[in-house]
């Protein structure tokens, strides 16, 4: 019943909605592609008994901590959005605006391209009293700080790749894909700001569309909606931007903790940068979650620095903390989200 419940984006799409059985098949899609991931990496570890030997050793105290850096980026991520919340007037409650950022993340990971979260960030933010159109500006604006900080990481990052020798076809999309990512969604943050400007022409665009109307309406108040957030004097984006840099730094440094868990010890922002590409080139592949490419790309790239053994016992951690822990605590604020939909 409660996964059934319809989680609307806006205005425009108001007939549609994430069934329970799209979610169902996307988990079950990321889970057996991360599973098979898992086979053909064992299938590649010349020693099977060093793995088990360095499974069996974990320090559980380094799990912790990886569990509890991974809560935290949840919680940075969450004030990225709430300080912009802040700037426009809205006082959303923190809790529950974290569990539309939980129920994201997992929608994130079971739909591709890293993408399906959006809806449920939207829904929590218009339960929390924004409207439609101050929701999506607060998700677009924040996306847009959000992605300036990771690419100002994966920049960052480019010293600790050569460094490594990484090859260049893995470093080209590292390098391409966020650029891009940030003109475009710069692209789109400039016409909803500008809208009003051009209205008359975007009149012309859209009269042939169905319901014309409600769509220039929506953006008419997503253009006011992106003035009030972007105006002058508003601090708001960039503190964003810094809790977007934090986010990104607290889930890289998972990597190098799962390391430390095992007994490995390596230069932290080395591994932390290899981490940063896997993210990248996960974002741009079809698999739900981008599993399937986040083992694979681990296993390659760390082979460049581990042995096979040790990256096979570090990625059941790693995954175990980033996509099972993730999807887990996802669940439980979905849940929360659509039955706190039900009853508003």
């Amino acid at each position: 019943m409660l996964l059934s419940q319809t989680i609307r984006s806006s205005e425009m799409n108001r007939g549609s909605q994430i069934s329970k059985y799209k979610i169902i098949a996307g988990t079950v899609a990321a889970i057996g592609i991360t599973l098979f991931a898992f086979w053909m990496v064992y299938r590649q570890i010349p020693d099977k008994s060093r793995l088990q030997e360095l499974l069996a050793r974990v320090n559980w105290f380094y799990v912790t901590l990886a569990l509890l850096l991974t809560s935290a980026s949840w919680v940075a991520d969450t004030a990225r959005l709430w300080v912009i919340c802040r700037s426009i007037g809205y006082r959303p409650r923190f809790l529950r605006l974290l569990a539309g950022i939980l129920a994201g993340n997992f929608l994130t990971l079971s739909t591709p391209f890293l993408a399906g979260g959006a809806p449920a960030v939207v829904y929590a933010l218009y339960l929390e009293g924004l409207s439609w159109a101050d929701a999506t500006a607060t998700l677009l604006v924040g996306g847009l700080a959000s992605q300036l900080a990771l690419g100002s990481c994966a920049f960052a990052a480019l010293n600790g790749l050569l460094s490594l020798a990484v090859p260049p076809k893995w470093i080209g999309p590292f390098v391409l894909f966020i650029p891009g990512y940030i003109v475009f969604m710069t692209s789109l943050a400039l016409l909803a700001y500008f809208y009003d400007r051009y209205e008359y022409r975007a009149k012309a665009l859209l009269r042939k569309l169905p319901r014309s109307s409600s769509v220039m309406k929506w953006l008419r108040d997503l253009n006011t909606s992106f003035r009030r957030i972007l105006g002058p004097n508003k601090p708001a984006f960039a503190v964003a931007f810094l809790f977007g840099i934090v986010y990104f730094l607290l889930f890289f440094a998972v990597a190098p903790v799962c390391l430390q868990a095992l007994g490995i010890r390596r230069t932290w922002w080395k591994i932390m940068a290899l981490q940063a590409l896997i993210h990248t080139v996960a974002g741009i592949t079809p698999t739900p979650g981008g599993s399937g490419t986040s083992e694979l790309g681990v296993f390659y790239l760390f082979n460049r620095v581990l042995a096979p053994s040790v990256i096979g016992a570090y990625l059941l951690l790693w995954r175990g903390v980033t996509f099972f822990f993730n999807l887990a605590m996802g669940l439980i604020g979905l849940l929360f989200l659509v039955s706190w939909g039900a009853w508003r």
